[in-house]
């Protein structure tokens, strides 16, 4: 199967490198072709004017100051002389060289500049310090992304390849499987899926007032009126008869588009409908709004692509819901929103640039590489503001000490973050002893911190 397109975070990270490659490879290809070829078909015209010419002036008799030669040729092959040195053949090609070789000089530079030829010593300093455990998990990021795509295959491969156990990490991934069934299901119109899964998890919804649920109601309620359900057919819309069957009242036979949008309508978005969109506060001013705009679109049913509430049809609705179901998916199961394997990317492409300074730095006083697992780079990497939550380096607040493998951060119940040595100097060695923050009044065990795993 053909792969994903790279996320926006990849593009992103390395867009500022390519759109300045792209403007120095812009200014080569304005260069045009070597003038040289242009040049010699003027001379070869200039050449076979003269010589049908000088054919059509055979028959003249000769010239005393040209010998033998007809009168006109010696004025026609000066002519053609003249014509081929007005020209300038040999000063234009060597002028448009130099401008094509400053150019290209231009360009390699900026690859150069962009992409640092001699990455050996970041690679040397880099492995001297990730650790053997570095492969196993690159390869379980990129199974995990992969199996978050949705390639399963490919990722069981990969990890077969690997010698790691794959079982773990299905389980761990199987609601993306979920999630794709619910967006393939989506991408063909077909909403049950996603609806069946918001009624399931109404209540977690309607708690923290999402609007996922009103706004695939939205789109089921515009498909019985456009009747994409087959109503016309005497068939009853499904959701509507299961609301049937636990008791609701006034939902109609679905004779008719107008009678089952009607219908549906009155059971998923009426203020006191037990359905998804609940628990949004007795609708908010603009869900009520929006409830109007469907109500009037029902008067305009047969017609509704040319009425005033067309714009209720837009693909970017279903695009919306879609990402709203997603993201909604995605906090139901704990599952990160970003893809870590391309956050990783984006802050190598960034760091690469810095990295390559201080190993050549590190290497001209140190005068060996690699170094030890146990160095570490005595440098803060820039990153974008959404990535802000990656950390090249924590030191402990307490000790001043920059954490390590061997000396870990670890967070507190209260949201502190302290070294793993520190943390065991407070509660002097027992994780039942309680202890005081050293930065706020709340106390805790070592037994309620966790460790803190930075990217």
């Amino acid at each position: 199967a053909e792969m994903a397109s790279p996320s926006k975070e990849v593009v992103e990270g390395s867009g500022g490198v390519i759109s300045s490659l792209g403007k120095d490879f812009e200014r080569v290809k304005k260069q045009r072709l070597s003038p040289a070829a242009e040049l010699i078909d003027k001379i070869t015209a200039s050449l076979l004017k003269a010589q049908s010419e000088i054919s059509s002036a055979q028959d003249a008799g000769p010239d005393s100051a040209c010998g033998d030669q007809p009168p006109s040729v010696c004025s026609i092959v000066a002519a053609a002389a003249a014509s081929v040195e007005q020209l300038d053949a040999l000063q234009k090609v060597s002028a448009h060289n130099r401008e094509v070789q400053a150019a290209h000089a231009k360009f390699c530079k900026s690859v150069d500049k962009a992409l640092p030829p001699d990455v050996e010593p970041v690679m040397r300093l880099l492995n001297g310090g990730v650790g053997e455990e570095a492969p196993e998990v690159l390869h379980r990021e990129v199974a995990r992304y992969l199996f978050s795509e949705g390639y399963s295959q490919p990722a069981r491969l990969l990890l077969e390849e690997a010698g790691l156990d794959a079982l773990e990490l299905e389980a761990e991934l199987r609601p993306y499987e979920q999630l794709r069934a619910l967006e393939k299901a989506m991408d063909g119109s077909d909403l049950g899926p996603a609806l069946e899964w918001t009624r399931v998890h109404r209540a977690e919804l309607a708690e923290r007032q999402s609007e996922l649920p009103f706004a695939l109601h939205r789109l089921r309620f515009l498909q019985l009126l456009l009747d994409e359900s087959g109503a016309q057919n005497g068939t009853q819309d499904p959701l509507v008869a299961t609301e049937a069957a636990n008791g609701a009242s006034g939902l109609g036979d679905g004779a008719s588009g107008v009678g089952a949008a009607l219908a549906y309508g009155r059971t998923f978005l009426a203020p006191s409908s037990s359905g998804g969109s609940e628990g949004s506060s007795s609708h908010s001013a603009r869900v009520l709004a929006d409830v109007q705009q469907l109500m009037g679109a029902l008067l305009y049913a047969g017609r509704l692509e040319s009425s005033p509430y067309a714009h209720l049809l837009d693909k970017s609705h279903w695009a919306t819901s879609r990402e709203l179901l997603r993201s909604e998916f995605l906090r139901k199961n704990s599952l990160p929103r970003k893809s870590a394997l391309a956050a990783s990317l984006r802050v190598g492409a960034l760091a690469l640039p810095t990295l390559v300074k201080v190993a050549g730095v590190l290497q001209g006083k140190a005068g060996a590489l690699p170094f030890s697992p146990a160095d570490r780079l005595p440098v803060e990497i820039e990153l974008p503001r959404e990535l802000l939550s990656c950390h090249s380096i924590i030191t402990c607040p307490v000790s001043r000490e920059q954490c390590t493998r061997d000396n870990p951060p670890m967070l507190l119940p209260c949201g502190h973050v302290i070294s793993h040595f520190s943390l065991s100097k407070l509660s002097r060695g027992c994780r039942t002893a309680r202890f005081k923050c050293p930065y706020c009044p709340a106390e805790t065990t070592t037994s309620l911190c966790r460790q803190v795993f930075t990217g």
